[in-house]
């Protein structure tokens, strides 16, 4: 790019020989780099197309190198953080493979609907360590808002049992219409196939059976709680405060930074060590003490709200190794970024 540059003032000097309007000037510039655009765009794009190859191993060699630096440094943290991941995923499938022990009429749907948020909580689990373990502080806070938010979820259906299971499972379908409906108005403007006037009609009627069964706020956001919270309070913060976890509000709205693109994001990154002006593009070796050790927190609420329901003596124990793995990992998170701190500090002083 910058033998582009070179060239187009080489351009611009002769230029300036030759008249001294600045208006002409410009003109006679933009001539010549219209003109030549092109040319060389397709030179500069074949020059990298045959350099490339170096320029990606050259990158991913510093990566691979990074990565190794980094998993020295944190590797006692991560492996305690999937050691609770693999622990979690025993407990959910022991409790899966004895359904016909667990479920009844009466628990059918709380225990499909657990067992589904428990599944995904493990899965955004490993999300967060794939991510820690590549440098991405910011990335894992905010897998870890979602986490999050399914153990609130979880609870608060735990808390009300079966019948609430059953609207939150059923509202998928309000999901649905709503997302089919945004594609329709949207669709003349990006040209996909239109939906079927069957399919339409379907969901049509999925709504219109779901407002007969429950009521016609069921079809606004959160409505799945309408037996519960009044309506100023179907909310997922209404839904925070009614299982007392909106203590956590603090954390949450903090980690909702790195998910949105407010100005927060931009100037505030979790990965840059103290005030140090950077501009992050890449991965740190910085930031994961609050990206971890949320995780752990909130991966042990799930595991135990599945528990809690569907017990048996064997995962009780699971929970009891659940919970002191997860008390090493606080540690542990927070000691190797203190370090690293420490060794930042006298490095700098």
């Amino acid at each position: 790019m910058n033998t582009i540059n070179e060239i187009m003032q080489s351009i611009i000097d002769e230029v300036k020989t030759k008249t001294n309007d600045p208006k002409k000037q410009r003109e006679i510039v933009d001539k010549v780099f219209e003109k030549s655009l092109p040319k060389i765009t397709s030179d500069l794009y074949t020059t990298l197309e045959e350099t490339s190859h170096i320029m990606l191993t050259e990158n991913r060699y510093e990566n691979d190198e990074f990565r190794a630096r980094l998993n020295m440094q944190w590797f006692q943290a991560f492996d305690l953080l999937e050691k609770l991941s693999v622990v979690s995923y025993e407990i959910g499938d022991e409790i899966n493979k004895n359904a016909k022990v667990f479920v009844s009429k009466d628990n059918a749907y709380l225990f499909e609907v657990l067992l589904h948020l428990h599944a995904r909580s493990i899965q955004i689990t490993e999300e967060v360590l794939v991510l820690m373990k590549n440098g991405y502080a910011d990335g894992a806070i905010a897998r870890w808002r979602t986490l999050y938010e399914i153990s609130v979820i979880a609870l608060f259906i735990s808390k009300y049992g079966n019948d609430i299971a059953k609207r939150y499972k059923e509202y998928s379908n309000v999901e649905t219409y709503k997302e089919m409906k945004t594609f329709i108005e949207k669709n003349p403007e990006n040209g996909f196939k239109k939906v079927p006037k069957k399919e339409v009609q379907r969901q049509e009627k999925n709504i219109d059976d779901l407002k007969t069964k429950y009521g016609n706020d069921f079809i606004n956001n959160y409505g799945w709680t309408n037996s519960v919270l009044v309506k100023g309070n179907r909310t997922f913060e209404g839904i925070e405060i009614e299982v007392e976890k909106d203590h956590l509000r603090p954390f949450y709205k903090w980690a909702c930074n790195a998910v949105h693109a407010g100005p927060k994001a931009a100037y505030y990154k979790m990965g840059v060590l103290g005030k140090e002006k950077v501009l992050l593009t890449g991965p740190t070796n910085y930031g994961f003490a609050d990206p971890g050790q949320n995780t752990g927190l909130s991966l042990v609420q799930v595991t135990s709200i599945l528990v809690l329901n569907f017990m048996d003596y064997d995962n009780l124990v699971s929970m009891e190794i659940l919970t002191k793995y997860y008390k090493q990992l606080q540690k542990k998170f927070v000691e190797i970024q203190r370090k690293i701190e420490k060794e930042n500090k006298e490095k700098n002083s």
